[in-house]
């Protein structure tokens, strides 16, 4: 078994650097806490404790495929009307699942997928 840390990051290809981190920070509520341009990287820190973005600037992102870091919200319906007016881009209509969960699938300039999470009924704050 692994010796973990109370930390997990999620790292994702970029086109564009310094509009990727302007894009998390504004859109997301994340904010860079490490960035080095020369060699196309940046950390930054989530709304979620001990949750952390890379960003990794490559020539051509590759959103196909892999891990989906999913946020988890109190209200999915207004995120996603908030982030809507923002011009983001939502794969297809909201999915729920009764009295367990809603989800939304979500892109990111580059095309990288996200999603947002509400728990519902019984499970909510479980």
């Amino acid at each position: 078994m692994l010796d973990f840390q109370d930390e997990i990051n999620c790292s994702t290809g970029v086109k564009d650097l310094a509009a990727a981190v302007a894009w998390y920070e504004a859109q997301l509520g994340c904010m860079a806490f490490f960035k080095d341009e020369a060699k196309g990287w940046a950390s930054l820190s989530t709304p979620i404790a001990g949750f952390t973005l890379g960003l990794a600037q490559v020539e051509k992102p590759n959103p196909q495929g892999g891990w989906t870091p999913t946020f988890g919200v109190n209200d999915l319906e207004a995120e996603r009307g908030r982030l809507e007016a923002a011009g983001v881009k939502f794969d297809g209509p909201t999915i729920e699942i009764p009295h367990t969960a809603k989800f939304a699938t979500f892109y990111d300039p580059d095309g990288n997928p996200l999603m947002l999470s509400q728990k519902l009924g019984s499970h909510r704050g479980s």
